[in-house]
């Protein structure tokens, strides 16, 4: 939506969700996310690094219903404060296992809540999101996504098939003015070593990912930049 051709300046704008650590915390609260059932746990080479991983980050307890709301709240107001600030956009952090990628992934999101249960379920927050921040902004305000095409490098067709099917759910709702491809996160940190595509001039990350999402979805328009 934005005509000029400028460089725009986009913040990003996350919440880490279970993977707060205990620099953040320091053992006096406990990092939210959608079911406790599921620790983010930092994985590291070794038997050491095991350990490290495990006291690295606290273990996190699962957001009430009447407190999803909430987070949805500061994001909006992240946004409108961006604005203010003069910003041109933000992009929604989505991806690296933080918390609305937390939200989106079936094996982190055990909810049995209208937040979880099923796809329309994980998507929710995201949803919500996006609404609550356009109505906070100005029309011309830029909004996008940060997205992972997977969470980790041991999920296979079925999490990129659904990755798929919520951008073509994005595309269509012509809330976003860009979506980011991405994947992984601390839990999962040597992702990127093993799915870097390479064939590209510097290498490029999720490459194959981006081509079938610019021949299966509809009315997209891609920048490789």
């Amino acid at each position: 939506n934005h005509n000029t051709k400028a460089p725009l300046a986009i913040m990003q704008i996350s919440h880490p969700g279970r993977q707060c650590p205990l620099a953040c915390t320091r053992f006096e609260i406990s990092p939210v996310s959608p079911s406790s059932a599921q620790q983010a746990r930092l994985l590291l080479p070794g038997r050491l690094g095991g350990l490290v991983g495990k006291l690295f980050i606290k273990d996190a307890r699962s957001l009430k219903t009447h407190e999803v709301p909430g987070i949805v709240q500061q994001y909006s107001t992240a946004a409108r404060l961006a604005e203010e600030a003069g910003w041109d956009g933000i992009s929604i952090h989505g991806a690296h296992g933080y918390l609305v990628a937390q939200f989106l992934s079936p094996s982190a999101n055990q909810r049995q809540d209208e937040y979880g249960k099923c796809k329309r379920g994980r998507r929710t927050i995201l949803t919500e999101i996006i609404a609550a921040i356009r109505r906070s902004t100005k029309p011309e305000f830029v909004v996008g996504v940060k997205l992972n095409t997977k969470d980790k490098s041991s999920e296979g067709e079925a999490r990129e098939k659904e990755c798929m099917d919520l951008i073509q759910t994005l595309v269509d709702s012509e809330q976003l003015d860009f979506i980011e491809l991405s994947g992984g996160g601390f839990e999962d940190p040597f992702f990127l070593k093993e799915d870097k595509t390479t064939g590209v001039s510097g290498g490029a990350y999720f490459v194959s990912f981006a081509q079938r999402m610019k021949n299966e979805i509809n009315d997209l328009t891609t920048n490789s930049s």
